[in-house]
């Protein structure tokens, strides 16, 4: 079991998690090539974090529906690559928390190497 502090961190995680499932989901069904297979693959990531964070928490959280409309509605106007960039700083600022993490749940370690690799496959999409 995990303390308090850090089950409110986790549930933040589950949050994002299941947010980032489903816009990266939403963008890979709009996207064509090699992205949407990018795109499908992180948002499986996602997914499947959501499930491991929720091993802990013990409940399920809903996804932050303005998020999701935001990141689509600035996907439409914008277009991809703009939206990829703004996803992309989300995956730098949940590797600085998920470091904080680690040593209470050390899952957190994979996780977090996964949240890395993430932001470079963010960072070639746009190349």
């Amino acid at each position: 079991m995990v303390s308090e502090q850090v089950r409110r961190t986790l549930l933040g995680f589950q949050i994002n998690e299941i947010t980032e499932h489903i816009v990266y989901g939403v963008l890979a069904r709009k996207t064509k090539g090699k992205n949407a297979e990018v795109l499908k693959r992180i948002s499986d990531d996602e997914l499947r974090h959501y499930n491991e964070w929720r091993e802990y928490t013990q409940v399920d959280v809903p996804c932050n529906r303005l998020a999701v409309l935001k990141f689509l509605i600035i996907s439409k106007i914008f277009g991809l690559t703009f939206v990829m960039k703004m996803m992309e700083g989300g995956e730098v600022r949940a590797e600085e928390v998920y470091t904080e993490v680690t040593n209470a749940v050390p899952r957190a370690k994979d996780i977090l190497q996964e949240e890395i690799e993430h932001e470079k496959l963010l960072v070639n999409m746009n190349r």
